[in-house]
């Protein structure tokens, strides 16, 4: 089971078992690699928490004020029951790095679109169990599952699993929305649009883990076109609180949305330590997930995901484990800015594929697993 805990206030999570459910052929099992979430001690010792910076800002300022009156207290009282975790995940894995670099292909994909005259509204069907296809392709069009089987999409001498009942769409915010909002439309608006923004940040300029984007960039996105009446949008965002703020009072305004919940995600070591003491002056030991909706909700206002975190940057716990069970039943779900996919969901972004290639995961033959068909 994916979940390891739950109760009104949190909802502790195994990652490894999360993101390997459904990933079944005829034959083989496939499971995410371990020691992926192996994190076994913390970032910083306690030793940390009392030191100041030598220059303080407004944006820290307004961090530190929002950590003490509302994100302290309400993670205080989930830190006592958080004891669950204690098996470790094996030994870090090694990752020489990605085989196709997504990203940088983007231009590329486009310009050969529009040479071959590719202006029409291209789908593709999964039907096979493998399909090798040209990587330029993989970019424009929709591409879709439709087997109760994962299926394997060769592109040159890369692998990359695609989950039952998924599908995605691998362009930008330029190139893509039409024809998100084309596939959609056709198939269903969606009862849950997650969105996990490459939010502006200078450190992750400075090491060049992934492209960031410009915050208004974002009004660019038809909500209200992708989503389902009383559907539900999450929103990741990190601690800077001119996000947070851009997101509630912007974001969901232009989509006619209200916040309805403001939950955390609380990373810790496979012993249930955070990973960074919760009284840092630097760092936090968690994310923000702002939760936003056309009108009121029954879900939890404040809730906190509490897991061990990925060593790949920036990977996010998968919230279908947590969420579904505040949707209707067999829902429509739709990740954007996805660097993975989800049995059943709809992804969209320009590396959608990035976590899906087969080094990732291990296979066995024991494929009792649910195929969710």
């Amino acid at each position: 089971m994916s979940i390891i805990k739950a109760n009104d206030r949190f909802t502790a999570l195994d990652c490894t078992a999360a993101l390997s459910h459904g990933l079944t052929t005829e034959s083989l099992q496939y499971q995410l690699q371990s020691g992926q979430f192996n994190v076994d001690q913390p970032y910083y010792t306690s030793s940390l928490a009392g030191q100041k910076r030598k220059r303080g800002h407004d944006s820290e300022t307004h961090t530190a004020a929002w950590h003490e009156t509302d994100a302290k207290p309400f993670l205080l009282t989930v830190l006592p029951d958080i004891n669950v975790f204690s098996k470790t995940d094996g030994n870090a894995m090694t990752d020489a790095g990605d085989p196709i670099d997504f990203p940088s292909l983007m231009a590329l994909a486009q310009a050969s679109q529009r040479f071959f005259h590719q202006d029409e509204h291209i789908k593709l069907d999964l039907t096979e169990p493998t399909t090798a296809m040209d990587t330029l392709d993989v970019f424009h069009q929709v591409i879709h599952n439709q087997r109760k089987y994962c299926a394997t999409l060769t592109l040159g001498t890369n692998d990359y699993l695609v989950p039952p009942g998924s599908a995605f769409l691998m362009s930008d915010l330029t190139t893509g929305m039409a024809d998100l909002v084309s596939y959609v439309q056709q198939s269903g608006k969606c009862d849950l649009i997650v969105m996990d923004p490459p939010w502006p940040n200078k450190s992750v300029r400075r090491s060049s883990k992934y492209e960031t984007q410009d915050i208004y960039d974002l009004f660019q996105i038809p909500i209200p076109e992708l989503l389902a009446e009383n559907g539900m949008v999450a929103v990741w965002v990190t601690n800077k609180p001119k996000f947070r703020r851009f997101v509630v009072d912007k974001l969901f305004k232009s989509w006619g949305l209200e916040q309805v919940g403001h939950w955390y995600w609380l990373k810790v070591t496979t012993s249930g330590v955070p990973v960074i003491p919760l009284d840092s002056p630097h760092r936090k030991p968690y994310e923000q997930l702002i939760l936003g909706m056309p009108g009121t909700s029954s879900i939890p206002r404040q809730h906190a995901i509490v897991s061990v975190p990925c060593r790949q940057h920036s990977r996010k716990p998968p919230l279908a484990p947590i969420l579904n069970r505040y949707l209707k039943e067999n829902p429509r779900c739709l990740e954007l800015f996805a660097r993975c996919l989800t049995p059943g969901w709809t992804s969209w972004g320009n590396e959608c594929l990035k976590f899906q290639h087969k080094r990732f995961f291990s296979q066995s033959t024991d494929n009792k697993q649910d195929a969710g068909e």
